[in-house]
């Protein structure tokens, strides 16, 4: 028997555990983060978009806090 499991609310603890390490600058936190998970990982459409959002941000030396990512999902 095979299930799929999810959780919404462990996939918003992950995407504002990585917001909180970015606004406090703890770039080795928010690195491993982004190089250990995926937006495949994310079960939630919406919950993946923000993540890589958050992810191009990052590679492009956006800053990344709430406004920034908000902004960049958007375009």
């Amino acid at each position: 028997m095979s299930r799929e499991l999810y959780s919404e609310e462990a996939e918003f603890g992950v995407l504002g555990a990585i917001l909180q390490s970015a606004l406090q600058q703890n770039q080795a936190l928010v690195d491993e983060a982004l190089s250990s998970v995926t937006a495949a990982d994310f079960y939630f459409e919406d919950n993946a978009a923000l993540f890589q959002a958050i992810k191009d941000c990052y590679e492009e030396g956006i800053p990344v806090d709430p406004v920034t990512v908000g902004v960049v999902r958007d375009v």
